[in-house]
């Protein structure tokens, strides 16, 4: 059986009425992993260096909570959770194995930048 996982990166315009459309690649990566229609998801607000992000989960536990998707595959995000995203004109989608998430495109980038100074400092403590 061939596991599946969200994987990639896809910028977005952030839609002015907050019912933002869940990428088809991750929606045949639910069906794939579940054998079943998105009909919901868990989410929760993580925190990061670079900000705030949105967690979008399979299942519900760790103060996730559920929000219903439309028939069209789209979920209302509440204004408290889009203000405190710093979500305004775009925004990011990352797959990052068994979930994905949603960031402000300019705090994904930052997360980008810093995590690579890490990474080359940690390179370099071990040659």
């Amino acid at each position: 059986m061939e596991l599946r996982e969200y994987l990639g990166r896809l910028d977005i315009v952030f839609p002015m009425n907050k019912k933002l459309t869940i990428p088809k690649n991750f929606r045949e990566v639910y069906l794939a992993r579940q054998g079943c229609e998105m009909k919901e998801l868990f989410l929760k607000v993580e925190e990061s260096q670079s900000g705030s992000f949105l967690g979008f989960y399979e299942t519900g536990k760790e103060g996730r909570q559920e929000f219903k998707l439309d028939k069209t595959s789209k979920i209302y995000l509440p204004s408290e959770i889009v203000n405190e995203l710093g979500l305004k004109e775009r925004a990011t989608f990352l797959g990052v194995g068994n979930y994905f998430e949603l960031w402000n495109t300019m705090r994904a980038l930052d997360f980008f930048n810093k995590t690579s100074l890490l990474y080359e400092e940690m390179i370099r403590g071990v040659a």
